[in-house]
């Protein structure tokens, strides 16, 4: 029992794979935290605009109010 437990300790055969399916699984991480990056970034400018735009209208239509 402790030979073969020896045996698959020293065995290196699947190593290859499990190394590329940890970087795989790190790039797939990495992707999506940049995702999530890019989609706050661009809801976040989206907010900012929709805000300055809805400033510039209520002051020109305060502006257009006032005027006789």
């Amino acid at each position: 029992m402790l030979k073969d437990v020896l045996k698959l300790w020293h065995d290196e055969a699947g190593l290859a794979t499990v190394e590329c399916a940890v970087l795989v699984a790190l790039v797939a991480l990495g992707a999506v935290f940049a995702w999530e990056q890019l989609g706050t970034n661009v809801r976040d400018a989206v907010d900012r605009n929709n805000a300055e735009l809805r400033e510039t209208i209520w002051q020109q239509a305060t502006t257009a109010a006032r005027v006789p």
